[in-house]
């Protein structure tokens, strides 16, 4: 399985609710799994 890192600005336009951002990650999920960066997590 492959992943796809996902970066802070994609987390907080899920924070806002951006449908677009949602839509984007579910289709995502549906083929991949999800991850974020030890950077990221700092953030």
């Amino acid at each position: 399985m492959s992943f796809v890192l996902v970066d802070t600005d994609i987390l907080i336009d899920l924070a806002a609710e951006d449908s677009q951002a949602i839509n984007g990650l579910k289709r995502l999920e549906l083929q991949s799994g999800l991850a974020v960066s030890v950077v990221t997590e700092m953030e």
